[in-house]
Order: C-alpha cells, then sequence, then structure tokens
C-alpha cells in the first residue's frame, strides 16, 4: 500500500481564503510476480531490416537481455520496481508460436513461496502440452535459484541470450 498526500491550491488566508485543496488517498500495487510472453518472427525481422542477418541476431540477443532485466514500470520513483526475472524459458523453432498463460488459470495461492508454486504450475502446463503436441522446437532456460524445469538445459542469461541469437 503507497499513502500519499496532495495539497492542490495556493490560496491568501489574509483575504479569507480557504487553504486550499486537500487529499489523502492510498494506492494498492501488485506484486513483482508477473508471466509475460513475447514473441519473434525471426522471418519478419530479416525482412524488415533488409534481410541483414546479422542485425536481427544482434536485436534477438539484445531483446533477450531487455526482457530478462527490464521491469514493467508503475510508480518507479517511489517503490524501486527493478527485480529481475528469476525464470526465463526460451523456445525456438518453426511451430506456430504458443503462450503458456494457462498454467496461470488458477491464481497462484498468496502463501508460502509463490515463486516456486508458480513455477510448478508453469512446468504441469508445459509438460501437459508436451504430452499432447509434442515438445515444440528446442529449449533454454535461465533460473535463480530452484524451480529448474527437468530436461530443459539451463544457463545464465548470456549464455541462453548467445544461444537464441544463433
Amino acid at each position: 500500500l503507497d499513502f500519499m498526500s496532495v495539497v492542490d491550491d495556493l490560496k491568501d488566508k489574509t483575504k479569507g481564503d480557504d487553504a486550499g485543496a486537500a487529499g489523502v488517498f492510498d494506492m494498492e500495487l501488485a506484486s513483482g510476480l508477473y508471466y509475460g510472453y513475447v514473441v519473434v518472427e525471426l522471418p519478419l525481422l530479416i525482412d524488415n531490416l533488409g534481410g541483414d542477418r546479422e542485425i536481427a541476431a544482434r536485436i534477438v540477443e539484445n531483446l533477450i537481455h531487455l526482457i530478462a532485466t527490464v521491469s514493467p514500470g508503475a510508480k518507479k520513483g517511489s517503490t524501486a520496481p527493478y527485480a529481475y526475472a528469476e525464470f526465463l524459458l526460451l523456445e525456438a523453432g518453426a511451430n506456430q508460436p504458443r503462450t503458456l498463460a494457462n498454467a496461470f488459470r488458477t491464481a497462484v495461492p498468496l502463501v508460502g513461496d509463490v515463486l516456486s508454486t508458480a513455477l510448478g504450475s508453469l512446468r504441469t502446463h508445459l509438460e501437459q502440452l508436451d504430452a499432447a503436441y509434442g515438445a515444440q522446437g528446442n529449449r533454454r532456460q535461465v533460473v535463480v535459484g530452484t524451480g529448474k524445469l527437468p530436461s530443459v538445459e539451463a544457463a545464465p542469461l548470456a549464455e541462453v541470450a548467445r544461444w537464441a541469437r544463433a
């Protein structure tokens, strides 16, 4: 909860004016735990760059760094929401892109280790999709702490970004 106060107007009390507008408010803030989904259509990106595959590769590598290290902005001056991603899954291949957001059709309960619970939901959903449709392309993951997906190679962010660049 972020409490704030506002005084709006400057008035002259010697002339009988009131003190001016004022207010005391609170603003609720959400958790820093969120799911994001990004698709890069490489043929279109390369085409938009005039066929320059090297620039496209650098864009993909830099984009992965940005996705992992830039937080959505809200009240940045008063809350300092500058957390890095604690889990990042990359899938590369020729299949149609797909979201994993349905892993969170049931809200993650706000008790215990919320991140581990969220990663468990994601892992279960991904395993169910793989069982139904087959594994989609090649995968890499960046994991802070525990929560690594089995059968997916884990590596530091820079290494995973270089892998995606190739």
